[in-house]
C-alpha cells in the first residue's frame, strides 16, 4: 500500500505539471481531463486520509488500541483473581452477619404484620368523608361516609383521605439486601467474564478442561439469574401491595383487604430472609467450585497433551 501511494504522488506531480495545451491535443480531450481530474481528487482524498491518521490521538490508532484492549482484559483476570480470594469470602461473611446479627433482618413476624400506617392526607376535592371505627380486635379501621350516613358529622363537601405508607419493617432490609445483590451482580459478572475469556480455541479432543469451564460459567449464570428473580420479587411485593392497599382504603370497612395487606408484608419480610440466605449461600458454592478447579479453569489444556488413538 505504501508503494502504491506513492507511484500514486509521482503520478499527481506528473499530472499536476502537465501543460494544459498537451492535455488539449490529447485524443478524447473530454474524456482524457476527467480521468486526469478523477485521479488528482482520489490523490487528494489519500493524501488528507494519510494526514489524518498522524494527527489522530494515540489511543484512535490500531497499535495503541489493542494494547489498551490487552490491558482491559488483564485487568478482568486480576480483579476475578482478587474476587475469588479476597471478595467472594467476605461476602459469605457480610451476608452471614446480616443474619444473624442485623436487626431489620432479627424481627418478629408480629412486628411486621402491626407496623402498617395509615396518615390522612386532605386533597381538597369535593368527596366523600371517612372516620374511624373501632373493631373487636382493638384495631381502628376507617369506614365509608356512606357506610355511616347517619353520622351527623358526615360533611359532603370535605373529603379525607388516607395515606398507606410503605412498612418500614419490610423497606428497611429490602434496601439492605438490595446493596448485597448489586455487589454480587458485580462480582459474578467480573469472574464470568474472566473465565469466558480464558476458554480457549476449539480442538478435538482435551476439552476436559474447557468443559470444566463452561460448567463454571453455568453455575455463575444460574447464580445471577437468581439475584435478577430476587429484583422482580422486589418490585413485584411494591405493585401487589399498592393495589391490596388500595382496596384496603377504599372499602375499609372489609378487614380481609387489612389482612392481606398484613400477610404481603410478613410473606416479603420472610422471603428477604430467605433471599439473604441464598445469597449467602451462592457465594460460598461458587468459591467452593472455583477454588477446587482453578488449575483447570486456569489452564483448561495440558501443555505435553498428545493424542492417542487408546
Amino acid at each position: 500500500s505504501l508503494y502504491l501511494f506513492m507511484v500514486l504522488i509521482s503520478q499527481y506531480q506528473t499530472l499536476v505539471l502537465l501543460p494544459q495545451h498537451l492535455l488539449t491535443a490529447l485524443p478524447s480531450p473530454n474524456i482524457t481531463s476527467l480521468v486526469i481530474h478523477g485521479v488528482r481528487n482520489s490523490i487528494d482524498i489519500v493524501w488528507c486520509v494519510c494526514k489524518a491518521w498522524s494527527t489522530m490521538p494515540s489511543e484512535m490508532r490500531s497499535d495503541d488500541v489493542r494494547v489498551q484492549y490487552d490491558d482491559i482484559i488483564d485487568g478482568f483476570s486480576c480483579d476475578a483473581n482478587d474476587i475469588i480470594h479476597s471478595k467472594l469470602p467476605a461476602k459469605v461473611m457480610q451476608l452471614q452477619r446480616l443474619l444473624k446479627e442485623a436487626p431489620e433482618f432479627n424481627l418478629a413476624t408480629t412486628d411486621v404484620m402491626e407496623a402498617i400506617e395509615v396518615e390522612p392526607y386532605n386533597s381538597g376535592g369535593i368527596s366523600k368523608k371517612r372516620k374511624l371505627a373501632s373493631c373487636d380486635d382493638g384495631n381502628d379501621v376507617q369506614l365509608d361516609g356512606d357506610a355511616i350516613a347517619a353520622d351527623e358529622s358526615f360533611d359532603g363537601a370535605t373529603r379525607t383521605l388516607s395515606v398507606l405508607k410503605c412498612n418500614k419493617t419490610v423497606v428497611a432490609p429490602l434496601f439492605l439486601l438490595k446493596g448485597q445483590m448489586l455487589d454480587m451482580i458485580e462480582l459474578i459478572g467480573t469472574v464470568k467474564i474472566s473465565i469466558q475469556l480464558a476458554i480457549p480455541r476449539i480442538e478435538d479432543g482435551n476439552n476436559f478442561g474447557v468443559s470444566i469451564q463452561e460448567e463454571t460459567v453455568s453455575e455463575l449464570s444460574r447464580a445471577e439469574d437468581s439475584v435478577f428473580s430476587i429484583f422482580e420479587s422486589m418490585s413485584g411485593y411494591f405493585v401487589s401491595r399498592a393495589k391490596v392497599g388500595s382496596k384496603m382504603l377504599k372499602y375499609p370497612e372489609v378487614q380481609d383487604y387489612l389482612m392481606a395487606v398484613r400477610e404481603l408484608d410478613s410473606k416479603m419480610y420472610t422471603n428477604l430472609r430467605l433471599f439473604c440466605s441464598d445469597l449467602r449461600n451462592n457465594a460460598a458454592l461458587l468459591h467452593d467450585l472455583i477454588i477446587k478447579n482453578l488449575e483447570k479453569i486456569r489452564s483448561p489444556r495440558s501443555s505435553n497433551h498428545q493424542s492417542s488413538m487408546y
